[in-house]
């Protein structure tokens, strides 16, 4: 009965409305709930009285109960959440699944920015030339070749790029005895050569004897490149009488080599007579001419010029220096050769004057540098005809290197395929009449001394000269052909200085000889630079 009634009581409690509970009930602080009646409850034995009793639901729908003022206990429902308790340890990591498979590559991205150009690494050592074969031999008017195994990859070659038509080069003889004749000089030496601005080919080497060699003498001639590649010798024997005597060859040369004309004694030759001249044709590969000088000098902390062709050494004023040019191009490839170290107190700096003024073209001779061949393979100078052209060069040392010689190219831009010229000729004196060497500055009183025999046909059209000191009274200079005066003539009047010249036409053949001519007026001389001639 008793358990019937509290039930009932219970039914009933969720029908009222709510109410606060009562503060003393921490339980039921701050929460809403339904507010009964009061039940007096009877009970019955064996059961105690429960009393007087109170219920409350809240809006949960939990129901709790208050007897006899005891704490209010759920009857009913859920509770309100406890507080959280501690975290427990955490447990032992599980086993590692296996690994999955590789996903698909991706697509390729997009090229990045090309980063910036790093410095240019310092400039390598010049590497040594290469082996040479045997040069190609002229046989009547065919080329053989019988060393080479296979003509189609060989250097040595004659192809359709060998230009029918080449640059002049040549010299005097400075003696018999055996040793190299340079080019663009009268001098010998055992060991000295010309560097090679640019490849090409040495074709056809003759010689010029103003008397006739003497009995039980003799001569072999034969070109060089690197002083071992040679070619075909030309044999002058014993009593020949004076004249031109010539050999035709090929010899390949490449750019960065030396060549010159060795000359040697036949063995029963205690004497002999000295030539006169010699000159080669070259064809280099790009049409270019090929242009130098011989000094055999040095300075020391000073500033100096020398000529084109020019053998006769160092002048203090850039006119002095001056070689005229008959034809425009293009100046290139300028190489000098040092038989010395350069001093450590300074450099050497070549460089190429045009009409008076520097260009690019230049070359350097570092500070404690070792002898050696020194070059500009980039730079370019343009020329136009009737301009001089000479080298200036500055020494920053009190111990200068000697400058064995010096090369350069020009290419035509018109006129013909060669120039033919001399040096500084210096001081001509009053009333006399003088004869020059082509590519020295030799000169004598008797022409056929000085005597240069051409190594193919050409024309001449222009001739050029340099005054570079005035005199009171002219001189004529005129092209000499076989001994005998040519149309071609430049005459300079008292006081004149600079470069004149002169317009014509001269025929040559090969085995012809030229000099130029120098006839001074009375009263006083005049200092004469260099000359040229196209060819």
């Amino acid at each position: 009965m008793r358990i019937l009634l509290l039930l009932i009581g219970l039914l009933v409690t969720a029908q009222q409305g709510y109410a606060q509970v009562p503060p003393q009930n921490e339980f039921f602080v701050n929460r809403l709930v339904t507010k009964v009646v009061d039940y007096i409850i009877i009970s019955a034995p064996p059961l105690a009285p429960f009393g007087a009793c109170r219920t409350y639901a809240d809006t949960t729908g939990a129901l709790y109960i208050s007897c006899s003022g005891s704490a209010y206990a759920l009857v009913s429902g859920t509770g309100p959440t406890g507080a959280t308790g501690a975290t427990g340890p955490t447990g032992p990591a599980g086993a590692t699944g296996p690994t999955g498979s590789a996903g698909a590559t991706g697509p390729t991205g997009s090229a990045g920015a090309t980063g910036a150009t790093g410095a240019t690494g310092a400039t390598g050592p010049t590497g040594s030339v290469g082996s040479a074969s045997l040069p190609l031999v002229l046989t009547g008017s065919s080329l053989s070749c019988p060393t080479c195994n296979n003509q189609a990859n060989n250097p040595y070659v004659v192809s359709s790029t060998v230009a029918t038509t080449g640059g002049i080069i040549g010299g005097g003889f400075g003696g018999i005895v055996s040793g190299a004749n340079i080019p663009f000089t009268a001098n010998s030496s055992t060991s000295a050569a010309a560097g090679v601005p640019g490849a090409g080919w040495l074709r056809n080497l003759y010689v010029s004897y103003a008397a006739a060699q003497s009995t039980g003498g003799g001569t072999y001639f034969t070109l060089r490149q690197q002083q071992n590649v040679m070619a075909p010798v030309l044999t002058v024997r014993s009593a020949v009488a004076a004249g031109v005597y010539s050999i035709p060859f090929l010899l390949r040369t490449f750019a960065g080599t030396y060549v010159d004309l060795f000359a040697t004694a036949t063995p029963l030759a205690t004497t002999g007579t000295t030539p006169t001249g010699w000159a080669a044709e070259y064809v280099m590969d790009d049409a270019g001419i090929m242009m130098g000088g011989y000094l055999a000098a040095s300075i020391s902390g000073v500033t100096r010029y020398v000529n084109i062709y020019g053998a006769g050494g160092f002048q203090t004023t850039n006119d002095a220096g001056d070689t005229p040019m008959p034809i425009s191009g293009t100046i290139k490839n300028f190489c000098i050769t040092t038989s010395t170290g350069q001093g450590a107190g300074g450099t050497l700096v070549a460089t190429v004057y045009v009409n008076n003024s520097s260009t690019s073209v230049t070359t350097t001779v570092g500070a404690g540098a070792a002898a050696g061949m020194y070059c500009d393979l980039t730079n370019t100078a343009a020329v136009t005809a009737n301009q001089g052209v000479s080298i200036q060069f500055v020494d920053g040392s009190a111990g200068g290197a000697t400058v064995r010689n010096f090369t350069l190219q020009l290419t035509p831009s018109s006129g013909t395929p060669g120039i033919i010229g001399g040096g500084f000729l210096g001081a001509v004196a009053a009333g006399s009449t003088t004869y020059f060497k082509p590519f020295t500055t030799t000169s004598n009183a008797t022409e056929i001394n000085v005597q240069v025999p051409m190594p193919r046909a050409g024309t001449t059209t222009k001739l050029c000269s340099m005054t570079s000191t005035a005199s009171a009274a002219t001189h004529t200079d005129t092209l000499m052909k076989n001994g005998v005066a040519t149309s071609l003539a430049v005459t300079s009047t008292a006081s004149t200085t600079g470069i004149s010249c002169a317009t014509g036409s001269v025929s040559w053949a090969a085995g012809d000889t030229m000099t130029l001519r120098v006839v001074q007026a009375a009263g006083t001389g005049s200092t004469l630079g260099g000359w040229s001639v196209d060819y």
